[in-house]
Formats: C-alpha cells, structure tokens, sequence
C-alpha cells in the first residue's frame, strides 16, 4: 500500500512500474435515490437502497431487533441510515459502531455529511482497532441485551474481521460466565476461609517485600503437567541456575525429587487442594499465598516464611487497611497464571516454564505421583474404576487436537484453552521478560519460546547469588514482625466497625424489601377495576399512583441510607447470583421491577448477617 492509501497489485511485467488499485475516493460512485436521499456503490455493490434507503433501514431494524434492547451493536457503518433509524426508533439504546476500513470510513463521510450521526452522545465509533479491542469495549457493557445488527452490503466485504469479533465477545463471554460460576460456587468459602486466616494476615510479610529479589536471575516456573516428569531427574542442576518458582500441585514432586522450591505459591481456597501439600511439610522456603486460601495450607507448611499478596475481595481489601499495602498479584483464575505474576513481579530476566502443558501430552493428565492419581486411586470402585475417572479428567470439558510447543499435536480442552489465552494476552501487553518452555510436547503459546534441558542447564551458576538475597529478603521479614500486635489490633478495631455497619445494613435492607413486597400490589393494581365506572376507575388509579409514589420515595430513601455505609461493597460481594437471576428473566413492568427490588433487598440482608456472623467469631478467636 502507498502513501496515498492505494494498493499495489501483486505483480508487474519486469521493467514496468506496478499498477496502483483505485482508490476509494474512485471506487465509491454516489448515487441519487429516488427518495431524494443519496445512496453509493462500493465496487459496483450498493451500500443502501437506490428506492428509500430511510425505509429500507426501518425494514432491517424491525425485522433484526426486538423493540427493548439496551446495547446496538452496529456491523458496518455506510451511509449511517440504519444508525440514524436506531436513534429513532429505540430511543433509550447505545449504540456501538464498528467499522474497520478507516479509509471507506473517510471516503464516506465524503459522499454524505455523517457528522450528526457521529457525534450524538448515544453513538460510540470503533474504527480501525483489533478485534480484540473491539470485544473488550463491548464486554464493558455488562448486559446481557447486546444485539449485532448487520450491515450486509460492507459486513461481507469484511467478513473475516467480524467473526474474528465475534469469537472474541464469545471467549470474553464465556470468561465472564466462568467467573459467574465461579463466585457462586466460591463466593461464600472465600469468605469464611478469610475470616478463619486473619491472625495468619496479621502475621504474614507483604509480597512488596520479594520485589526485586529476582533481578537479572532466571525464574523456573514448574507446574504439574506430564512433561514435569522430563525436567525432575535435572532439576537440581537448574535449581542452581535459576529461582525455583513451584505451584502447590508440584510442591511435592521437587521435593521429592530432591529440590526444595525457593517460593511455593498457593493460593486456592478448597481443602482437596492442600492435599498436593501433604508430601511437603518439610517446606521451609518462601510461601506466597492470599488470605482466602484455605485455612490447612498454612498449618501444613508452618515452616515457611508466609507472604501474603493482596486480597481480590472486597472484605479482604476493608481489612487490609490495618495492614498497609500488600502488593498485587494479577488474576488469571489458576495458581499458574498468579506464579507466572510473581515471577515478572519480582524482576526475573526470564521465565522459564517446565510442566505447564496446558494440555495432556500422551493422554496424561499430571505428572506422575501426583496427589490427583492419588485422589482418584482414594475415590474408584469396582464399578468406579481408575480408568474412568481419567476419562472424565479428559472429556468432560470439549477436548480437542491443537498444535504442541515442538510443532506436533496435543490433546487439550476449553478449560486450559482459557489460561492459554491469560498467557497470550500477559506476553503481548508485556513481553519483557522473555518466556520460554522446556516442555515442548505441550500446548504452543505465542510469544513463548521453546528452549532445550541442555539449553536451561548451560545457563550460568546463580546459587550464592540468590542465597544471599534470599537471607536478605528474611532480614527484612524480620523487622517487618515487629509490628504483628500493632496489625492485629488494627484488625480487631475494623472488624468491631464492620460489624455495627453490617448490622445497620441488614436493618435497612429488610426495611428495603419490607417496603417493595408493600408496594407491589399498588404497581399491579395501577389502571386496574374492570367493571367499575369511569370516575371510580379514575379515583381509583388516582389512589393507587399517590401510594405507589409513596413507596418508590421511601425506597429511595433506603437507596441513600446504603448509599451512605462505608462498607456496603462487603455485602454486596454475595449477591451478584440473585443479579444475574434478576438479569436473566428481566421484565419491565412496574410490578416486576419492584419484586426485583425485594429480591435484591433480601440477598443483601441475608449476605450482611452473613459477613456479620463470621466476623464476630473472627474477632472472638483474634482477641484471645
């Protein structure tokens, strides 16, 4: 392509300059309508209507979307009729507009003047940006109305961009539902596991503390994928090359394998987890942790100096303000992805992976002597045998053939696909530090490059290096313990206030919904009494609105009263299940609305009694 946005064609006869494609200014032709509108033609494809292109974009509009829809997402731009149509007939959307060709953009604005479109405060433009961005700005929508209208006379010419959009609305979607699920099979064990751990949070280092520690010095990340089982027999040649970066579930297996990890990170909140831990009481290295992980992990591994990164939860951030700043780990919803965190955390040259497959190389789903084959060996029967529970492992999540880090094929599934996809994204925002894999038989990550044993063990001798600064690192953890008391009375103070605020929220929340079930019947009953006459219906519905203002005041004066706790957010955290229920069967007539209110009121009350009922046990076992 030139500079004057021509495209070359792809070969000239041999002496002669190559010949220039149109450009759009040549290719888009304007046309009259016979409505007095004007239309073009793109490569001789119309764009809108050569009769009514007005009328032709009510046509589309009608037949595509439903008459309530939040969120338009318009496939194509043109003209801008079907836009223009948009604000009119669904006065109460946004609508996104997606347009890739930023020169068909330009060369249209030149046929019809598209200013008063663009810059009506309902209408948002994505023109010229990755699909990938295009599927994060939508995502940031947050509702589950989000329609797609199609542009069909430009939609085809980029069809391959869009569908690159949709898949990616599809993966974020799918990430958000995951999440959704997550929470509510979680949502509650994370916070009774952080309530049972604020003493070990009172004690523990702030992962601020390890910033630095691993500077110009490699990071072997090791997790348990089969391909570990290729690295053991060297591990302690690379454990004196690099810093030994274990997640929980090959904790044991380095041990074992005679290399104690420099840091070991755990940060799941369920008990079968800690399980992995049972073969590594012998820890004494560095344990990065979080203060929903589950209670056993640090009974088991009391040896260790215990780090505590900073709390992805709102009753976790509350508490942590007697604590001081943490230090961040980010979130990719598995141990490997927060490990992988750390180590660009603490300022490695390099990461180094060994047993993250992603994938089940050989069909295998672990390395071996893992606590999963010890767990399934636990849980099979006779008519529950070993086999199957390998065979569920493999299957239940849409297993599929992709291509393996030394260019062959592997087994792997949706759900590695998710944190193979964390990966990708991590190295293409920061691709410092470089990242390699010893495991070349699992799943190929781009941006991750593949590096031999031999290549790993030629890397030069860091031991005394990181020793030291290892000793260093507990010098400072050292001096950080003298302010334990000082730290548990902060906590005990916040918790003393969370309690009394929690309580006044449940109080004001069943009045919330007290009133909203009140109000219901005033809703239903607005314009009703068939059979009665006209001035006793008209009083009546007089009547009805009178008191159906009256409650909707006095619900917003609930509104303003939680408005005004500090702590709201702690209960809010419960109640994002009864949100989506609300979301998924919405309607909007005034009697649901309210039943909605009452929902949300009433998960709000049961979540503060919750959070309240914990916390005041936590603060008993605190002040003992």
């Amino acid at each position: 392509m030139n500079e004057g946005g021509e495209r070359t064609t792809a070969a000239a006869p041999e002496g002669e300059p190559p010949k220039l494609e149109p450009s759009y200014d040549e290719r888009l032709q304007r046309e009259p309508t016979r409505s007095g509108e004007v239309t073009a033609s793109l490569d001789g494809v119309r764009l809108h209507s050569v009769y009514d292109p007005r009328r032709e974009a009510r046509r589309l509009i009608e037949a595509e979307l439903a008459p309530e829809c939040e969120v338009v997402v318009c496939y194509g731009l043109g003209l801008a009729y079907h836009v223009e149509e948009l604000l009119t007939m669904r006065p109460e959307a946004k609508l996104l507009v997606v347009e890739p060709d930023t020169r068909l953009l330009e060369a249209c604005t030149k046929v019809r003047d598209l200013r008063p479109v663009l810059s009506n405060s309902r209408v948002r433009l994505l023109s010229g940006v990755s699909p990938e961005a295009v599927a994060m700005v939508l995502d940031e929508q947050r509702t589950r109305d989000l329609v797609v209208l199609r542009l069909r006379s430009v939609y085809e010419k980029d069809r391959e961009y869009y569908e690159a959009v949709d898949a990616a609305v599809a993966r974020l979607r799918s990430r958000a539902e995951i999440n959704r699920n997550t929470l509510k099979r979680f949502g509650k064990l994370w916070v009774r596991n952080l309530t049972r751990n604020l003493e070990q949070s009172a004690a523990a280092i702030p992962l601020r503390l390890l910033d630095g520690l691993a500077t110009d010095i490699p990071v072997l990340l090791c997790a348990a994928g089969p391909s570990l089982d290729q690295v053991l027999p060297r591990i302690a040649e690379l454990a004196e090359r690099c810093i030994v970066v274990a997640v929980d579930t090959s904790v044991a297996a380095l041990m074992a394998a005679g290399v104690q990890p420099d840091i070991a990170v755990v940060v799941d909140p369920q008990y079968w987890n800690t399980r992995h831990l049972d073969a590594a009481r012998e820890f004494s290295g560095i344990l990065v942790s979080e203060s929903s992980t589950h209670p056993r992990v640090f009974r088991l591994l009391n040896s260790a100096d215990c780090v505590f990164c900073a709390s992805l939860f709102p009753l976790g951030r509350v508490l942590e303000e007697a604590l001081g700043h943490m230090g961040t780990l980010g979130a990719g919803g598995s141990v490997a992805t927060a490990a992988w965190d750390l180590a660009r955390r603490i300022g490695t040259s390099q990461v180094i992976s060994a047993g993250l497959d992603l994938g089940f190389p050989g069909r295998a789903t672990h390395c071996k002597n893992s606590f999963f084959e010890e767990r399934a060996r636990l849980l099979c029967s006779r008519i529950d045998p070993l086999e199957s529970h390998s065979f569920r492992y493999l299957h239940d999540a849409a297993p599929y053939l992709t291509e393996s880090a030394d260019g062959g094929s592997v087994l792997t599934d949706k759900r590695m696909e998710i944190y193979r996809r964390w990966f990708e994204n991590q190295l293409q925002q920061q691709p410092e530090p470089p990242a390699y894999t010893l495991s070349g038989a699992g799943v190929a990550m781009k941006g991750v490059r593949s590096l031999s044993l031999e290549e790993a063990a030629a890397l030069p001798s860091c031991r005394t290096e990181l020793n030291t600064r290892i000793d260093e690192f507990r010098s400072k953890a050292l001096a950080y313990e003298e302010y334990h008391a000082a730290r548990a009375s902060g906590i005990a103070r916040l918790i003393e206030q969370l309690c009394n605020e929690l309580s006044q929220l449940q109080q004001i929340a069943e009045r919330g919904a007290q009133i909203a079930e009140q109000a219901i019947p005033s809703a239903g009953g607005a314009g009703s009494g068939a059979g009665a006459g006209a001035g006793t219906e008209l009083e009546h519905s007089a009547h009805t609105a009178l008191r159906l203002h009256d409650y909707l005041r006095l619900l917003d004066d609930v509104d303003q009263e939680i408005g005004r706790l500090h702590f709201r957010d702690v209960a809010g955290f419960l109640i994002q299940e009864t949100v989506d229920d609300i979301e998924r069967g919405r309607t909007r007539t005034g009697n649901s609305a309210l039943e909605n209110s009452r929902r949300l009121y009433i998960a709000l009350a049961q979540s503060a009694q919750y959070h309240e009922q914990l916390l005041r046990s936590a603060g008993a076992r605190l002040s003992q």
